[in-house]
């Protein structure tokens, strides 16, 4: 046979012959073609089931009463909602003044409400107030949550000045007349009025308009030592429905010097100062204050100066006059280290002048020592 010839009959033998695809053999693949391929094998531990948790919601976390009589108690209720799958519990709930009391609901079922209720007494309080109160409870998201309560707290009379004071010199007595109108009430009747520190004395009220302006004269006596003072008023009064309500009024007392001292009214020597004193002998510490004539006051001349109390050999003073008459100023000078036991010295600078009255005035003196382990006066 020649090159490239061919053999029919050897190939016919090589075909291969398929059978015939019933619509039953169709269906049968395609259904194992669909089966999805088998899952990998999972490896560690199966997931943790899901923890029920509480979750406390307070819708409206503020309330403001507006403006009430001070001596009054007020009552507001915040409502509370678990918005959680498990119970919420109220462990505990702090108040953020002692004028507050607070009573709730200590535990609050799952989608359930319960309730705070947050009161506050306005006997003490004046002016603009905010109280809250801080919830703690078993929520992990929100463990504390804050709610509030406020407004305005007036008294039931009012009273012109309205921030009354008494000043005078020293050695004088001084006077005030303190007008009374009903402020939260249409009128009001005055039964008694008590000085509660004794420093004013206050004459009878007297109806301007009964019922709704009264005129009080008050008196502060003379006093030798100058100083400040304050005093408080308690004038009770009747309203129209028959309730008997006290209201303080606060008076600020003054008798005026006619010298005072100036930054301060006393010395101090603080570690600061004193420390460097073990390492650095040769370096003393001064400080000055000025005494000087008020616009009140005259001349005055300063006739002599000491120290009481106080070591000498540590201290020295000394008065310089910056303008004769009316301003001195006095260095008090802290020479060296102290090395006793004390940590704490003090005493007084005491100043005489020719004044006629309260000739003597006096500072305190204070310095802090704390010695370095094992120093000594030779070292």
């Amino acid at each position: 046979m020649f090159p490239g010839a061919t053999r029919p009959r050897a190939a016919a033998r090589r075909r291969r012959v398929f059978p015939a695809v019933t619509p039953a053999l169709l269906a049968l693949g395609l259904a194992v073609a669909a089966e999805p391929p088998p899952q990998a094998p999972r490896y560690g531990p199966p997931p943790l089931p899901r923890t029920s948790v509480p979750a406390i919601h307070i819708a409206a976390r503020e309330f403001d009463w507006g403006t009430i009589a001070r001596g009054s108690v007020f009552y507001h209720t915040f409502e509370i909602e678990n918005r959680g799958d498990a119970a919420l519990q109220i462990r505990r709930v702090r108040p953020s003044c002692g004028c507050s009391t607070v009573t709730w609901d200590e535990e609050i079922a799952p989608g359930g409400r319960g309730v705070l209720t947050l009161s506050v007494d306005t006997s003490k309080l004046l002016g603009r107030i905010r109280k809250t109160a801080t919830i703690e409870s078993n929520d992990p998201a929100r463990p504390e949550l804050e709610v509030g309560l406020g407004g305005d707290v007036v008294t039931i009379i009012r009273w012109e000045p309205s921030d009354p004071h008494l000043s005078v010199l020293a050695g004088n007595p001084a006077s005030l007349d303190l007008f009374l109108f009903p402020n939260t009430v249409a009128s009001f009747q005055i039964e008694k009025i008590v000085a509660r520190f004794g420093n004013v004395q206050a004459g009878a009220p007297i109806a301007l308009e009964p019922g709704t302006k009264y005129r009080l004269p008050l008196e502060m006596p003379a006093s030798e030592r100058p100083g400040k003072k304050r005093e408080i008023l308690e004038v009770s009064v009747l309203t129209p429905e028959g309730e008997r309500k006290t209201v303080e009024i606060e008076l600020a007392l003054e008798h005026r010097d006619v010298v005072a001292f100036a930054p301060a009214n006393r010395f101090t020597f603080t570690r600061a100062e004193t420390d460097p004193l073990y390492s650095a002998p040769d370096r003393p510490v001064t400080k000055s204050v000025t005494l000087a004539a008020t616009a009140d006051g005259g001349n005055f001349q300063v006739l002599s100066y000491t120290l009481e109390g106080l070591p000498l050999d540590l201290f020295e003073v000394a008065v310089e006059t910056v303008q004769s008459g009316r301003e001195y100023r006095i260095h008090l000078t802290l020479k060296r280290a102290y090395f006793g036991t004390k940590r704490l010295l003090s005493g007084k600078l005491i100043v005489t002048t020719d004044l006629p009255r309260y000739a003597v005035r006096s500072l305190l003196v204070h310095a802090r020592f704390v010695p370095p382990v094992g120093a000594s006066p030779g070292k």
